[in-house]
């Protein structure tokens, strides 16, 4: 049933990304579901997008820096208790580092990033070849007796729930159309690519890893992440490789967050330039960065681990109606758009 879901994800990736992919070549301006659906709804939609997408920005800042430090705390377990101010520290260094205009050094944030990919697709790799090749001696036995026992909706309900809880990968997606003049020219075309390739290699890992966790066996507990247990059952326990794997994951989940920071102050000027905001939200300070966004981004971050202890799973539930609500939205505005506009191959697209 886990690695089924993964797939529904997948597929369901690839839908979200293709809807945005139109998003960003029709509204190469930006602003993401609140464009569409403000050209095709009016005010009070467009303003209920907006409010999803702002809120799911916050959150993923939430949940990439409690994860990362859940990742921290999976390698060095003496962290463990530590791991909300992880998280909060964090978000810190993040805001003042787009403060100071990190938004301009992309290149930096390369090299982690294909580190990242490398040992990803290294340990798919292996884990796919010792699951299937060499063979693998593992089993739920706890949660295959649990399961036996389970009715139908009790089966129903908890893959709705692994459903949901995947969800949360679909949110870059919106981050892309929201942030396309940060681009470079051509800035649509330039953000169509990346989120066409961006959403293969999501898709890729996904399923996976997952595959890697349904070979293994791998059971969620609240000191390993499975994404860790992974490593280990790979690389193998306290191996170089698990501690590289753990690193760069941490580094990537740092820079998921980051991206909220590019497009939260964006969407939020969008707003203060429409006069649903405070004026200040449009101003931009010494390093070009919308400075009030950033700020204000950081505090409701931090305040969010702070308030749910920076546990990952009762933040999901709220990331996934946010997700869901703003792109509802954004693809029906999508619709009305195709249905006014009628430009060549219209069909294709409203289909």
């Amino acid at each position: 049933m886990l690695f089924r879901s993964s797939i529904g994800l997948a597929i369901l990736l690839g839908v979200v990304a293709l809807s945005y992919r139109m998003i960003v070549l029709a509204y190469p301006t930006g602003g993401g579901s609140y464009s569409v659906s403000k050209a095709t709804f009016g005010r009070m939609p467009s303003l209920v997008a907006a409010s999803a997408l702002l809120i799911g920005y916050v959150l993923t800042v939430a949940v990439s820096v409690s994860s990362a430090s859940d990742q921290i705390a999976s390698a060095l377990p003496a962290l463990a208790d530590w791991k909300s101010f992880i998280a909060v520290g964090a978000v810190f260094l993040i805001t003042i580092g787009n403060l100071r205009g990190l938004r301009e050094a992309g290149n930096i944030f390369a090299i982690p990033t294909y580190l990242f990919l490398g040992m990803a697709l290294l340990m798919i790799g292996l884990g796919v070849y010792q699951i299937i090749v060499v063979g693998v001696d593992a089993s739920y036995p706890s949660l295959a007796e649990s399961t036996a026992d389970m009715g139908r909706l009790a089966l129903v309900l908890l893959a709705v729930r692994a459903f949901s809880a995947g969800s949360v990968g679909l949110t870059g997606t919106e981050a892309i159309a929201t942030g396309v003049p940060a681009f470079r020219p051509p800035e649509a075309r330039n953000a169509a690519t990346t989120l066409a390739v961006m959403s293969v290699i999501l898709g890729v890992l996904f399923v996976g890893i997952t595959f890697l966790a349904n070979g293994y066996a791998l059971v969620p507990n609240d000191e390993v992440t499975i994404i860790a247990q992974a490593a280990e059952a790979v690389f193998g326990v306290s191996s170089i490789g698990f501690y590289l794997f753990l690193t760069f994951t941490t580094l990537i989940l740092v820079l998921a967050a980051n991206t909220s920071f590019a497009a939260f102050p964006v969407l939020a000027s969008v707003l203060a330039n429409d006069g649903f905001f405070p004026r200040a939200f449009s101003f931009r300070g010494e390093r070009l960065a919308y400075t009030l966004g950033i700020v204000v981004l950081g505090v409701m971050a931090a305040v969010l681990i702070v308030a749910f202890g920076g546990d990952t799973s009762t933040l999901i539930p709220i990331y996934a109606a946010a997700i869901f609500t703003d792109f509802t939205i954004s693809q029906s505005g999508m619709v009305l758009h195709w249905l006014r506009n009628r430009t060549s191959g219209w069909q294709l697209r409203l289909g």
